[in-house]
């Protein structure tokens, strides 16, 4: 089981892409010169120019077991937001669906990503962000919250990621 966060709205999402990351081809790393490259990808039957198969980064994540903490570098934009199709375990009534990653909370981070959701719900008067399970076990519940453009921040989105998801899904709905 795991969880996803995505966001909803039955106008088109704008996507967002991590500046930080880049996909590529394999022949695109290759003429990048980098070289720590799985052997699957190099054999003589792989697409060589089949695109997004290799992700680079310009920072490391650094991850420390003995406390729990995560060093990503701190970048405020260090986010991304990528349309998808919308399939069921997404809960979601609305048309357009896209899906929301990033190496973890910062304030900063944090509000950069409240200004781009508040764009979203002006452009279309409703958006939805979810934390839903995927899996076997789907929770009978869903907790929903109606916060409104001018109310939406850092520390509402802060209050999105600390709730405790664990009995149920989340979907706080941002109106116009």
């Amino acid at each position: 089981m795991s969880r996803i966060i995505h966001i909803a709205s039955d106008n088109p999402l704008e996507e967002y892409k991590n500046p930080h990351e880049q996909l590529l081809s394999v022949n695109e790393a290759l003429q990048m010169g980098i070289t720590d490259i799985h052997d699957f990808l190099l054999e003589d039957g792989f697409d060589r120019d089949k695109p997004g198969v290799i992700l680079i980064s310009d920072r490391d994540i650094v991850f420390n077991l003995d406390t729990g903490e995560v060093d990503d570098g701190g970048y405020d934009d260090d986010f991304s937001v990528f349309p998808t199709e919308v399939f069921e375990e997404m809960k979601t009534k609305r048309r357009y669906c896209a899906l929301f990653q990033w190496p973890g909370f910062l304030p900063r981070r944090a509000e950069r990503f409240a200004e781009y959701l508040k764009r979203q719900a002006e452009n279309s008067g409703v958006t939805e962000l979810w934390n839903v399970w995927l899996g076997s076990y789907e929770p009978d519940e869903v907790k929903t919250r109606e916060i409104s453009v001018k109310e939406l921040s850092g520390r509402i989105i802060e209050e999105f990621f600390n709730e405790d998801s664990d009995e149920c899904d989340v979907c706080y709905v941002i109106k116009r």
